[in-house]
Formats: structure tokens, C-alpha cells, sequence
């Protein structure tokens, strides 16, 4: 076992490490449809030029003082990121900001609901008074009973590790009649590919091991290799491994490829995002999840969307949390002609059908999903509640893959608006009044159950509930 990974097992947790379980020797190697190396400096800027297949990388990378992330001459353009603005203005380069402008959606410092990790990052005092201790999580709450020989059946998940859903959701679950959707698609995500665009996964996770990409294809852009380890420490710890835990609670059977881009601190470069769907689209995923956002207009961004869409691959991407009626990029592009097919930025709702107080609407919201209290895994074996459109998104995510799952063809975007139910908002604005249902209800004619969007007046309003 080499040292990184050595050292992204043990983890420090206000002053206790916790040694991971499980740890493989598995050597990671690059992958191999790429000839990109990985960016070991940030630079401060990043930008979009057209190139054709007569160009040559080592060429532009001079010419421009940058470095490429993203190549694609097929496509006719690359991604390079530098820190020569002056230079760049010479070269009628029109550079955005780079560093750290990615994030993922939070709810006022809060990642996780209730009181899972206290009233901050991880609370007053390690994980608060008690939280993980003689009563919370000691013996009884998740002893011998609770999550135990009988809780799950033969395994964490009914009928086995990994090949059912987490009966501590089943509320949600019964809402979006997960249940029919899995009797209906029998195939549960089988042999469809996800990207997990995001704070990386507990590679080592026993609900997540045998889902998992082959190694070749991963890939940590934040630490430049290619062991996407979600690292804890963090305001975002476990991110990535709760929403993946999520998609494959929807779709037991879809295949994960974990790309990092975000730290522990849930924030990161646009340049590492773009290289990550460009490595996503070049290595044959079906869908991208992206739980996170940015404030700016980013055409970096739109070109790497462009380019998903042109491969066929359909994005879901959080809409945000600060309650307000302006979407978030990426998921704002989805009312961009060319991406209204294939990208849609999912907003949160309630069991009860009300918009989320927190989910953000307006332009660039498809649909929305449940997205409060969302029961999912935590690094280290353990188990969390989260709540926000980061985790209402690969709710969606899993919906398509079931449906991708049972009919390869499908066309996803003439299947929105099949089977929804109302949801009620007082906000003004144009907004998405429907629920996304099923896991999905599978109708003989394969088809799924997502939203289209209304005006708020086409409806019978009600306040949303404090």
C-alpha cells in the first residue's frame, strides 16, 4: 500500500484519527485515453481556444504560457489554464477566474441534517455531546438490532449487499414508488455508467467496491493522481460518498466512475471540472452527476456541457441552496437551447410537496426532487442524513439509469412530464411546480417520470412550510 493512500486512511478528526477499514494494495494507473499529464500547479486563470488536428499540444501550450487540461481536436477545441493574463489579452484570450470558483452547494455551514455532525462542520466538540457516543451511535441505536443480522437482511442492503435500497429512506422511497420502479426495471441500472463529478468516494466502501469503474479510469484532479479519495477533515467531508450512495440506493446495478475535483473543504477549480467531464465523456459514461455549482457565467463551463451533449450523455446538476430564484451554473445552461435535452438542474422538494425553502428556481430548472433528510452512506462504514439539491440531484441521476438500464435508445427528454405530482411554492418567478416520481414507474413503452415546467400562477399556490 503506498503512502498517499496509506495516508488518506488515516484521517484526523478534531484531534481523534480513525483508521479506516479495508484497504486494498490495488495499484492505480493513468488513464490511458489521455495524453494529458495532470495539472500539479494551479494556476489563477482558465480559457477555451479553437485548435484543429494540425495543431500540436506542446505548441499551444507554449505559445500561450499555459498549461492543457482539456484536448480535443476532434472537437476542434481545448481548455488550457494559466496565470499570464496580460499575455493572454495579447493572445485576444478572453480568461476567466479559476481558483476555487466550483463549489458545492451548503445550507448556511450546514452539510449534513439533523444535528448529524452538530451546528457546524462537525459540531462543538468533535461530533458533539454524545452524537457518536454511549447513545447515539453506541449500543442499541446502531448496535445489535438497529443495523444488525436482521435490520437489512443478508446484508446492509435487503437481499445483499449492494442489490436493494436502505429501508431508512422508505418514506422517500415509497413517495417516488421506488419500489414499483424496481419490480419495472428489471435490469436495475445494469451495464449504464455514471461519473461522479465531485469531493471523490470512500474507494473502499463495502457498498461501494463492486460498483466501481475499473481503476484505470479513475482520477483525482485535485491531488494529481488518480485515487479519487474522499478525504475527511473537512466542511465536505463524505460529500461525494453520500451522493453515491444515494444513486445506487435508485440504481443497485449502475457502474460509478469516481472523479475528484472538490477538497475536503467542498471547493475547487473550473479547470479540474472541465477535465473531469472531458475524462467522463472520453471514457463511455451514460450520465454525470454534478452536486455543485458556481456563481458566474462560465463558458468554459457551456463548452464542456456542449461537448457531453454531443456524446450523447445526459447531466444532472444541482440548482443550489440559498432559496433563491436564480439557478446555479452548470445547471442554469439546461435552458440553453442546446442543452435543454440532455442537461437538467435539479431543485429539492419536501414529502409533503412543497418546494424545498432552501432549493433554489427559476431559469434553468427542470425538475424537481426529493431532497430533505435523504438517508445515504459516510466514509468509514458509517451512515448519514443529508439534506440539499446536492443530494436530491443523483436521485435523478439513479431514475435515468434505470431507464437507460431497460432500453439503451431511450429518449430520455421525450419521457419528461410522464407521471408527476404538483409542487407548491408562494415564490415568485418562473418556476417548476412538479415532483420527479419513480425510481422510475416503468411504462410498457419505457418511459420515466420527470417534470416539465410550469408558471407558479398555472397553479393553486400554497405557502411553503417554515
Amino acid at each position: 500500500m503506498g503512502i498517499k493512500r496509506f495516508r488518506k486512511h488515516l484521517l484526523g478528526l478534531l484531534g481523534t484519527i480513525l483508521v479506516l477499514t479495508g484497504c486494498g494494495t490495488t495499484q492505480v494507473q493513468p488513464p490511458a485515453n489521455t495524453e494529458i499529464e495532470l495539472n500539479t500547479q494551479r494556476h489563477n486563470l482558465v480559457f477555451e481556444i479553437e485548435i484543429s488536428n494540425d495543431d500540436r499540444l506542446e505548441d499551444i501550450e507554449t505559445a500561450y504560457k499555459a498549461q492543457v487540461v482539456v484536448w480535443q481536436a476532434d472537437a476542434g477545441f481545448a481548455i488550457l489554464t494559466g496565470s499570464e493574463g496580460e499575455h493572454l489579452k495579447q493572445q485576444n484570450v478572453l480568461a476567466e477566474q479559476n481558483i476555487d470558483m466550483v463549489s458545492s452547494p451548503t445550507l448556511d455551514g450546514l452539510v449534513y441534517a439533523n444535528g448529524a455532525y452538530g451546528s457546524g462542520a462537525y459540531g462543538s466538540g468533535a461530533y458533539g455531546s454524545g452524537a457518536y457516543g454511549s447513545g447515539a451511535y453506541g449500543a442499541g441505536a446502531y448496535g445489535s438490532g438497529a443495523y444488525g443480522s436482521g435490520a437489512y437482511g443478508s446484508g446492509t442492503f435487503r437481499a445483499g449487499v449492494n442489490s436493494g435500497y436502505l429501508l431508512n429512506n422508505l418514506d422517500e422511497w415509497n413517495k417516488i414508488e421506488l419500489f414499483s420502479g424496481h419490480l419495472a426495471a428489471k435490469n436495475l441500472g445494469d451495464g449504464v455508467k455514471i461519473a461522479v463529478i465531485d469531493t471523490g468516494i470512500d474507494l473502499d466502501h463495502s457498498l461501494l467496491v463492486n460498483n466501481l469503474a475499473p481503476t484505470v479510469e479513475w482520477v483525482d484532479y485535485v491531488d494529481a493522481d488518480y485515487l479519487p479519495e474522499d478525504e475527511l477533515g473537512g466542511l465536505l467531508s463524505g460529500h461525494g460518498t453520500g451522493v453515491t450512495g444515494i444513486i445506487l440506493q435508485v440504481a443497485p446495478k449502475a457502474q460509478i466512475l469516481p472523479l475528484r475535483v472538490l477538497g475536503a473543504n467542498g471547493t475547487g477549480d473550473t479547470s479540474d471540472v472541465a477535465a473531469a467531464i472531458a475524462h467522463a465523456a472520453n471514457s463511455g459514461v451514460d450520465i454525470i452527476n454534478l452536486s455543485l455549482g458556481i456563481d458566474e457565467n462560465s463558458t468554459v463551463l457551456k463548452k464542456m456541457l456542449s461537448y457531453a451533449a454531443s456524446k450523447g450523455i445526459y447531466v444532472f446538476a444541482a440548482t443550489g441552496n440559498a432559496g433563491q430564484a436564480k439557478v446555479d451554473y452548470p445547471a442554469s445552461y439546461s435552458s440553453w437551447n442546446e442543452l435543454v435535452s440532455s442537461l437538467f438542474g435539479i431543485g429539492s422538494s419536501s414529502l409533503n410537496d412543497e418546494k424545498s425553502r432552501f432549493s433554489n428556481y427559476g431559469a434553468g430548472l427542470s425538475f424537481y426532487s426529493l431532497g430533505e433528510t435523504i438517508h445515504t452512506i459516510f466514509p468509514g462504514e458509517l451512515w448519514i442524513d443529508s439534506t440539499g439539491t446536492s443530494f436530491s440531484t443523483p436521485i435523478a441521476s439513479g431514475q435515468i439509469a434505470l431507464l437507460l438500464g431497460e432500453n439503451r435508445n431511450a429518449n430520455v427528454a421525450q419521457q419528461i412530464g410522464i407521471s408527476t405530482t404538483p409542487v407548491y411554492a408562494s415564490s415568485q418567478g418562473l418556476l417548476n411546480t412538479r415532483i420527479l416520481l419513480g425510481g422510475a414507474i416503468l411504462k410498457p413503452e419505457i418511459s420515466t417520470t420527470i417534470a416539465v415546467p410550469v408558471k407558479v400562477d398555472e397553479i393553486d399556490s400554497k405557502p411553503v412550510t417554515p
